[in-house]
């Protein structure tokens, strides 16, 4: 009966069971989109970023397409065209096997007969210069290899480059502005700052991208002779003060070495922006300034706003220009103007819009991991900690439904600690900061969306090492098996096995001993039954799901349903438990306790 369903219906299928519904969609993760844990082989506790999720989702996806073209004769016909919609790549020499098998296909190039015609996204990871010399590949190769794709799909919608492009971004923006200007919806550059001048070129001929990613890193000419950045070392030419009309520009997110960026992009038309982020990374230069410049034009229409800076700001004046914002988030350890001895003064004014703030640092408040002394510098930031959080009230922000803690780094600090450092005050200030937002109906969530406090199981006394996660055990499959990308395999997808498939498909199943809170000593007793992997990942899918549609028309969105996947959403208040560790639900990954502390 499956055999004579007509080829449209099959492609719709195969289209979801690969995963494509979330491949292609144009949202860009942001600093609010979880986080999850998983375990190494080794059998340590991680976090994986929505980033590596996707990655791992589209590795994921090639090995189902590889599966569907294997069934039948049939299927095949119709899979085919699915395994050149993502080229994905974490390899550098897969790149030039593709160049080969698209080089192959001259007189097809650019029609329907062409594998490249059916491509709609291109997925490059990042290579070290180290790693691209070990392999002898030099930086004209990837350019000529690039290129040539980028000429075979002509329908390309998302361009995803990790990789540093130096010198080559030039003709490789040239090559998306001649081939894909008119289908190109979204764009993540990796470019030096003295490249400016080019994105801005590259930007103006792209004029129906509605997503923008572009990490700025330190040129040839960064640093002038006394080690300090140079001002002005970028020369923009007639690129200087250039208008740009992105009228469907709807998410820019901007990484490094970007205040000339800043500075350009507060003139151009953006009418449609409502998700802004900028990370400063390892640059040190005057930002703040530049950015307040940028929201005093853009920031009327923003929704979500995510400043990761070092550098004080001003979040008063940045919120008085950003009037719809919703979703705020902001660097924690940066210290803010004192309102009184209790608080910080964040606000002018209170902000009922605001119904999530995200809060990245906070690397020293709960005394844990290497950074962590007993320093009047990390005193100050601790304090500092304190009054922000006081300043997160209802009075302030009236509709404030949860702050998270975006850092990944001080929530693995945390985890290896067992618990926040009684000695110096870091157990007692996650105590009160806990204590404090439960009374307002707030949630205190981590970079996960789980409540603050709710850590990876500690293996009881009938754990095994062989029990891993099974998420973890699926990517270790990656990294060997995905040796073979989307690439060399219609030349030998009817001698390749289904061997892969069917150990994806076995996965490790849950360990059945006690967890053990630390400071409670209370018994969490294990599930009944012994679900599979396959199954507990359905199950945590479907709680998941019911838990979504009952919270829909109780809180606001953080954005569109388009950009909703990518973005992550947190528990609503309701779903908080009276304290960390106490009836805390069963999670995926393991989760299931807090670090307690007599409380």
């Amino acid at each position: 009966m499956a055999m004579d369903l007509p080829a449209e219906v099959l492609t719709q299928i195969f289209t979801l069971a690969a995963d494509e519904d979330l491949i292609f969609q144009y949202a860009l993760p942001t600093s609010l989109a979880n986080s999850s844990w998983f375990k190494h082989i080794a059998g340590d506790w991680s976090l994986r970023t929505p980033q590596e999720a996707g990655n791992f989702l589209m590795r994921r996806s090639y090995r189902t397409k590889k599966a569907l073209m294997l069934t039948c004769r049939k299927w095949h016909n119709v899979a085919y065209e699915h395994l050149f919609r993502c080229l994905f790549f974490n390899t550098p020499l897969r790149l030039f096997e593709v160049v080969k098998i698209l080089d192959s296909q001259k007189g097809a190039a650019a029609t329907e007969n062409s594998l490249g015609w059916w491509t709609r996204r291109l997925h490059v990871c990042r290579y070290s210069a180290h790693e691209l010399g070990e392999l002898g590949i030099k930086y004209k190769d990837m350019q000529r290899a690039l290129l040539t794709i980028i000429e075979h799909c002509p329908n390309l919608e998302i361009f995803h480059v990790d990789w540093p492009m130096k010198e080559i971004f030039g003709e490789v923006a040239l090559a998306l502005a001649r081939h894909s200007k008119r289908s190109l919806r979204v764009v993540h550059f990796n470019v030096p700052r003295n490249a400016l001048s080019k994105v801005i070129w590259a930007l103006d001929s792209l004029k129906f991208i509605v997503a923008a990613h572009i990490e700025f890193e330190p040129g040839h000419a960064v640093r002038n002779e006394f080690g300090d950045d140079d001002e002005e070392s970028v020369h923009l030419g007639s690129a200087f003060d250039y208008q740009l009309d992105l009228r469907y520009l709807y998410q820019l997110s901007v990484v490094g070495y970007a205040r000339e960026f800043l500075e350009q992009s507060a003139e151009w038309i953006m009418p449609s922006l409502k998700i802004f982020a900028y990370n400063q990374a390892t640059y040190g230069g005057a930002v703040p300034e530049a950015i307040l410049g940028f929201l005093k034009v853009h920031g009327d229409c923003l929704e979500f706003l995510d400043l990761d800076t070092n550098l004080p700001v001003d979040t008063r004046r940045i919120l008085d220009l950003c009037p719809q914002v919703s979703t705020f988030a902001f660097n924690a350890d940066n210290r803010i103007m004192p309102h009184n001895d209790r608080e910080s003064e964040v606000v002018n004014r209170p902000r009922p819009n605001i119904h999530t703030i995200g809060l990245h640092g906070l690397s020293l408040a709960f005394g844990v991991g290497p950074a962590n002394t007993a320093m009047a510098t990390t005193r100050l930031t601790q304090r500092s900690n304190d009054l922000i959080m006081a300043a997160l009230s209802k009075r302030n922000f009236p509709n404030l439904q949860r702050v998270r803690a975006l850092s990944r780094p001080m929530l693995m600090d945390l985890n290896r600690a067992g618990q926040p450092n009684e000695d110096n005050g870091g157990m007692a200030r996650w105590t009160n900061w806990w204590d404090t937002f439960a009374d307002a109906g707030i949630a205190l969530e981590d970079c996960t969306g789980d409540s603050l406090g709710n850590l990876p199981e500690i293996p009881g006394p009938g754990d095994s090492d062989e029990d891993e996660d099974d998420a973890d055990s699926d990517e270790y499959e990656d990294e060997s098996e995905d040796e073979d990308d989307e690439d060399d395999d219609e030349e030998e997808e009817e001698e390749d096995s289904d061997e892969e498939e069917e150990e994806e498909e076995e996965g490790s199943s849950d360990s059945e001993g006690e967890n053990i809170l630390p400071g409670w000593k209370k018994l969490i007793p294990p599930m009944d039954d012994k679900p599979s992997a396959r199954t507990q990942e359905l199950r945590d899918l479907l709680k998941e799901c019911r838990a979504m549609e009952r919270r829909r028309d109780l809180e606001p969105s953080l954005l569109p349903p388009s950009f909703m996947m990518m973005m992550g959403g947190g528990m609503p208040p309701g779903g908080m438990p009276a304290f960390p560790g106490a009836d805390m639900p069963m999670a995926m990954g393991g989760m299931g306790f807090g670090f307690g502390g007599g409380r």
